[in-house]
């Protein structure tokens, strides 16, 4: 059955195959730059980057496939004598040379990415050769096993550098610059995140009051209310003096505990919320 035209609809004008095809084109392209800022610009890069590697490997190896019918076999052996063997860090324990296993996860993850935008998503399946090749069996015990191998010739995961109160206070001092030019919803958020800050910061010294803090805590910063964890928890320097209910009387309370939350309410002049 032909489509048909309503009776009174304005007919559209017929627009040239090559004005069509250019428009068509341009409008791909700009979806395709539209989805790429998805993710962050340097992500994209390495990205490609890992990808680009994957090829030449596959070509200098004289492998008969490309990033369309790479197997889960073919990236575990690009892995374990490719990827590994030219990643490797020093080790702070004992200067052996090993890739961190967070290293070989992300590989697994931007390659998944890029299966996954040409087209090659799910579960693979061994039998159809379908499916994204790094979400295989294979791979999963690869990345996990990799970890344990890593370990044992000497790789110690290193923990993230605790941040102090000076980078606290810097990081303050920003937003509270930050929220000087803003205004409405915008100002609001940048607030909001220095009392987040605060709060996370006083709540190491008073983790078990900070248990007692619950959303109907809302107290001018300065009137010494009782009953609520949230004037000893945050503005404890102004109130050592009266030790709010639920509390005990021998607790100690130092001025420093309760630093940055005056220097925060000082800067802004606002009411609490917690």
């Amino acid at each position: 059955m032909r489509a048909t035209t309503p009776a009174g609809a304005p007919h559209a004008p017929l627009v040239d195959p090559m004005t069509c095809a250019t428009t068509y084109a341009a409008g791909l392209q700009a979806a395709v730059t539209m989805a790429s800022k998805s993710v962050k610009a340097s992500t994209n890069t390495t990205r490609h980057r890992h990808v680009s590697d994957l090829i030449q490997w596959l070509q200098r190896m004289q492998i008969s496939c490309n990033m369309q019918t790479v197997t889960p076999e073919d990236l575990a052996v690009y892995i374990t004598t490719e990827f590994i063997p030219k990643h490797a860090g020093s080790d702070a324990t004992n200067g052996q040379q090993v890739t961190a296993p967070g290293s070989v996860n992300a590989l697994k993850s931007m390659l998944s990415t890029e299966f996954a935008m040409m087209g090659r998503s799910g579960e693979w399946d061994a039998e159809t050769l379908q499916g994204n090749p790094t979400q295989s069996d294979l791979l999963r015990r690869l990345t996990k096993g990799y970890g344990t191998d890593a370990a044992e010739q000497g790789y110690e995961k290193k923990t993230a550098v605790p941040i102090t109160q000076a980078e606290i206070l810097q990081l303050l001092q920003y937003l509270h610059q930050k929220q000087a030019s803003q205004t409405g919803t915008n100002k609001l958020l940048s607030i909001r995140d220095g009392l987040a800050i605060c709060i996370s910061w006083q709540s190491c010294f008073r983790g078990f009051n900070a248990g007692g803090v619950r959303l109907d805590n809302t107290r001018l910063p300065t009137d010494g209310s009782k009953g609520s964890a949230v004037p000893f928890l945050l503005h404890c320097a102004h109130s050592c003096s009266s030790t709010p209910q639920g509390l005990d009387s021998g607790t100690s309370c130092h001025p420093r505990h309760g630093k940055l939350w005056q220097q925060w309410v000082g800067m802004q002049n606002c009411c609490c919320c917690c």
